[in-house]
This record gives structure tokens, C-alpha cells and sequence, in this order.
């Protein structure tokens, strides 16, 4: 299997686990899932921007455009955080799973020249990075372009720790 087709099965299964885990919360919540309106679907809806809430108002999802005109898909928790986000780029694309302070913990990236990366960060900033990444040497201020089949491990000081290959 190529580099970019397992990137693509890897983004396809994060989607359809969020999608699946969405599912199963609101049959474990016993609520129901379908709307009982049977008339017609509309052939297009436009809009800037599409809002989910749930029953007391709150917003839970959204799929709008930011500042810059990039679409990004947003799953929010109770408490208003954006806990999963699916954003498109100009320079690629993006899955982002954030923690219930809303702290970016996860980021699986592609960019439009096909290198991808997975990132997994602790509260303050990445401690492995699985596919291309830049590591900045704070001595010589060079830059070393990581393959994407590297895997990089840091300290709690951003310091690469080990790396290969």
C-alpha cells in the first residue's frame, strides 16, 4: 500500500469513527436520532454557514467558513469546547481531536505536496510527530526536513529526544 492511499485509509477511518461514535451517543441517550418530517428534501441548501444544537440551544457542531475563507467542520461538548475539527487549507488539510480544555492533543495533517503527519501533543506541546516534520536545530539555526517515514520523539521541552530513522 502506497504512502498516500494508507494517509487516506487512516483520515477515512478517523471520520467514521467520529461518525460512529456520534451515533452510538445519541442511541445510548435513548434521544431520538431522525426527524419524523416526510415531505420533500430541498435538491441544495447554500448557506455561510450550518449550526447543530442540541435541546437546551447549545451548540454541539458547525460547519461554517473562518476569516480566511477555509471551511472547517467543528464537533463541540457540553461546555461549548471544540473537542474534533475537519478543516480544509490552502496548504492541505486537516483533522484536528482536542481535549476538554480545548488543547489541540491530536493532528493528523496532509499538505497539497502529499507529505502527512500525525502529531500527538500533551498540554503544552508535541511529543511525537509519525511522518514528515522540521526539526530546528537551536545551535546551528539549521533545519532537517524529516522523511515521512520518520518518527520523532521530545521531552517535555520540545527537545527531539530520539528519532528514526
Amino acid at each position: 500500500m502506497k504512502r498516500r492511499e494508507l494517509w487516506m485509509v487512516i483520515v477515512a477511518s478517523a471520520i467514521s469513527s467520529l461518525v460512529t461514535m456520534g451515533g452510538l451517543m445519541a442511541v445510548w441517550s435513548g434521544q431520538e436520532v431522525l426527524a419524523k418530517d416526510n415531505s420533500t428534501p430541498q435538491k441544495e441548501v447554500r448557506a455561510q454557514q450550518f449550526v447543530l444544537v442540541d435541546y437546551d440551544g447549545k451548540t454541539r457542531a458547525g460547519l461554517f467558513l473562518m476569516a480566511n475563507g477555509e471551511p472547517r467542520l467543528s464537533l463541540y461538548d457540553r461546555d461549548y469546547k471544540i473537542r474534533a475539527s475537519l478543516v480544509a487549507m490552502d496548504d492541505g488539510a486537516g483533522l484536528i481531536l482536542s481535549d476538554k480544555h480545548g488543547m489541540d492533543r491530536v493532528i493528523m495533517r496532509v499538505s497539497t505536496n502529499g507529505e502527512a503527519s500525525l502529531t500527538l501533543s500533551d498540554e503544552n506541546r508535541p511529543r511525537a510527530v509519525l511522518g514528515q516534520t522540521d526539526l530546528e536545530s537551536k545551535q546551528t539555526g539549521t533545519v532537517e526536513k524529516r522523511p515521512a517515514s520518520s518518527l520523532v520523539l521530545f521531552d517535555k521541552e520540545g527537545k527531539a529526544i530520539w528519532k528514526a530513522p
